[in-house]
């Protein structure tokens, strides 16, 4: 057998015994649930640990039970969290495809942060429970054969890679739907905890596939995706693999140039301009600014640097004060690490009303 993440060989590592087999229900009379020994198999490559499909090929078909995302309740239910994450690393707006949607759960959060939600679910049960109660759903497998629009903000996936045989007909569709730079999310079990644990209850018919960091992180770099963050959520024994496509590289140079566009088209019309922010970025930021449009005021958090100067900035370094604050009709944050800091005392223990502008990775923004 070939490990589904790196095609390296695999070698068996225990054989599981009394594992459970069929969905799992609640039923009305008593009743014994089908349980067989399932074969684990384990990857020295990349350790990823797998077994065998043995379902039937049209298991997910009418597939009923508990839907990935619906299995989070009380203090368990982090879908929020995840998704509002998700939305932090993509611009405004946003569309967001969700990959084994089942009846909605995620994809009706979702559409409180982006503009356009389609799920897309394997069974036909679950995905017209999904549709009657207004959500966007197509009934497909997600793979080349769906045919969708490109260039898709993001995609989220919960609970699904644990399931599949075919991981790259699925991670390689949603590279070529994404736009450049777009976001993704893959939610499975905690494999590695699983073993370090010895967690035998989670060792089930439906998941031929169970996750490592390491085996997570080799199948996103393998489908050509940048790593941005793994995450182990160690109250649901899971994972979360956050992944970008890759932005087309465009010149530094011309980065810059596109910023000191922006900067100086936001700031023009604007007399009492103050600069927040006197670190090692503000010395680069200092030569994207107009003559046109002087500063009057430098000002930063900390006040070892009152007194001091900034290269390119001919003020001196100046400490926070209500009335700098109160005289400024435009606010530049050069301290771009603390755009939300500085933007939340701003408004809450400032009360500043007026313009701000800031860096965020290669946009120039306003509030």
């Amino acid at each position: 057998m070939k490990c589904r993440v790196c095609n390296g060989e695999v070698e068996p590592l225990e054989i599981v015994y009394n594992c459970r087999w069929d969905q799992f229900c609640l039923k009305k009379a008593p009743f014994n649930a089908v349980t067989k020994s399932i074969q684990l198999y384990y990857c020295s490559s990349c350790l990823h640990l797998q077994t065998n499909y043995l379902l039937s090929d049209e298991f997910y078909d009418s597939y009923t039970d508990m839907e990935g995302a619906a299995q989070y309740f009380g203090a368990l239910d982090l879908l929020d969290k995840k998704l509002m994450k998700v939305k932090n690393y993509v611009p405004d707006g946003g569309r967001l495809i969700d990959i084994g949607c089942g009846m909605g759960k995620s994809l009706r959060i979702a559409k409180k942060y982006f503009e356009n939600c389609l799920g897309v679910e394997p069974s036909q049960v679950t995905s017209e429970i999904a549709r009657t109660n207004g959500l966007n759903v197509i009934n497909a497998y997600f793979d080349k054969t769906l045919n969708i629009s490109k260039d898709w903000s993001a995609f989220v996936c919960f609970q699904v890679f644990e399931h599949l045989c075919e991981l790259y007909s699925v991670l390689d569709y949603a590279y070529e739907v994404l736009e450049p730079g777009g976001i993704g999310l893959i939610n499975v079990p905690n494999g590695q905890r699983i073993v370090e644990q010895t967690l035998y209850h989670q060792i089930v018919c439906e998941h031929v596939n169970y996750f490592t960091p390491y085996s997570l992180g080799v199948m996103a770099n393998k489908a050509g995706f940048d790593i941005l963050e793994i995450e182990a959520v160690d109250a649901t024994i899971e994972l979360d693999l956050y992944i970008r496509k890759p932005r087309r590289h465009s010149n530094f140079n011309f980065a810059r140039e596109q910023h000191k566009i922006m900067l100086q088209k936001l700031m023009d019309g604007h007399k009492h301009i103050t600069v927040w922010g006197a670190g090692a970025k503000s010395q680069i930021y200092a030569q994207l600014l107009d003559k046109a449009n002087p500063i009057e005021h430098l000002v930063d958090s900390s006040p070892d640097k009152a007194g001091f100067y900034v290269s390119g900035i001919s003020l001196k370094i100046e400490a926070v004060t209500q009335s700098i604050i109160d005289k400024s009709d435009l606010i530049v944050i050069f301290a771009s690490a603390y755009n939300e800091e500085i933007i939340s005392d701003l408004h809450n223990k400032y009360d500043y009303k007026n313009k701000i502008i800031y860096f965020e990775g290669e946009r120039v923004l306003e509030r």
